[in-house]
């Protein structure tokens, strides 16, 4: 069978220099994996915020992606003109939000490879073929073989380094030195079929990896609010942080360190970009007027808009009751009082019929009190 990771050979050999390099620094297998980690993220890591940056923009412009769609719904050739020339005017990628999932893919199989023929031993599996065949075409007792009590043969390599030299004198690749019990090169599953004493540093590391995938996605969460409204979503959020633990259990304990200080560079990514991008007047957050900044996305702005938007029939039916109010005040206000003239005719209105006979009744009993005072001459 062809190797289809032939042609990469050259890349995994560079990346093993640097691995060598490193360890020629500071020899321990550990330090040198999460370093040159490091590394791998200060390259990929602008490409990270980038993509984001393009994302929040590609937010923003979806009404005007959507008037552009619908003008050349007809003309597919003349849409793919226009929208090219839109996002150049604007300086954005349509592509960009997909960047950091093109680029972990390969980085991630390059890491898989490169430890893999870094913790690569001799003989392989077949050797122990050939161990019990050799022990029983000669009458010897056959004895046990294990596979990771053969020493290593690092690929990709050079055989002049300190790394190679050391790692082709033993059976392990411990983290720091041979007291601490997490072999690199083993894989949690293994330690797990040892014991559970051999297995503990394995479980502290994919507990680590548990918990950073945990701290990713609250901070997605708290950047987000509204992402728990969709279910699948939420359940999405809910069930990735235990898949990575799950596939490290079988993979080395170096790639496992690989992806916790991977986890641990993302967080900090992941701060930098909830402050530069969606905080004061970033791109990810829409600054509510009198009101100051709120981590609103543009989609939770324009529905919190649309809720304070004023109803056209309400306004109307409230337009034509004031109008009718300020009819009836009107009418009011130009009857005349009792005794004016009217502003229309001229003429002097006369009281109104109750308040004449209030009038009368006032007079006739003020006259029948002075006839009956006993001081009128009677």
């Amino acid at each position: 069978m062809p190797d289809l990771l032939g042609p990469f050979d050259p890349l995994f050999e560079f990346f093993g220099a640097i691995v060598a390099g490193i360890y020629a620094v500071i020899p321990s297998f550990g330090v040198a994996i999460v370093l040159f980690t490091f590394l791998v993220m200060v390259v990929t890591t602008p490409l990270t915020v980038k993509s984001t940056k393009s994302m929040l923009q590609m937010q923003r412009l979806q009404p005007e992606l959507k008037q552009l769609q619908a003008k050349y719904k007809g003309d597919r050739e003349r849409l793919n003109t226009e929208l090219m020339l839109f996002y150049k005017e604007n300086n954005i990628s349509p592509v960009g939000g997909c960047l950091p999932v093109i680029a972990q893919a390969p980085v991630f199989i390059v890491m898989y490879h490169l430890i893999r023929g870094l913790t690569n031993r001799l003989g392989g599996t077949s050797a122990g073929v050939g161990h019990i065949v050799s022990q029983a075409a000669n009458g010897k007792p056959l004895t046990s073989w294990v596979f990771t009590d053969q020493y290593f043969n690092p690929e990709h390599v050079n055989v002049a380094t300190r790394f190679y030299k050391t790692m082709s004198t033993q059976n392990t690749m411990p983290f720091f030195g041979r007291g601490f019990r997490l072999d690199l090169a083993k894989t949690p599953a293994e330690a797990w079929a040892q014991g559970i004493v051999p297995f503990i540093p394995y479980l502290i590391l994919l507990l680590l990896i548990l918990v950073i995938q945990f701290i990713q996605n609250r901070q997605i969460q708290n950047r987000n609010p509204n992402a728990n409204a969709n279910p699948t979503q939420a359940m999405i959020l809910k069930v990735m942080p235990f898949v990575l633990p799950v596939f490290a259990f079988n993979f080395a304990g170096a790639l496992a360190v690989y992806w916790g200080v991977q986890g641990l560079v993302r967080i900090a990514t992941q701060s930098y970009i909830t402050k530069e991008l969606y905080g004061d007047d970033g791109p990810g957050v829409h600054r509510v007027p009198g009101k100051g900044k709120g981590h609103l996305t543009e989609a939770e702005a324009d529905a919190k808009a649309k809720k304070k938007r004023p109803n056209p029939q309400s306004e109307s039916a409230k337009a034509q009751s004031d109008k009718a109010s300020a009819s009836n005040g009107s009418a009011a206000s130009t009857e005349p009082k009792p005794g004016q003239p009217s502003k229309r005719t001229g003429t002097t209105s006369k009281p109104k019929s109750g308040s004449a006979r209030r009038s009368s009744t006032s007079s006739s009993g003020g006259r029948g009190r002075r006839s009956g005072d006993p001081r009128s001459g009677g």
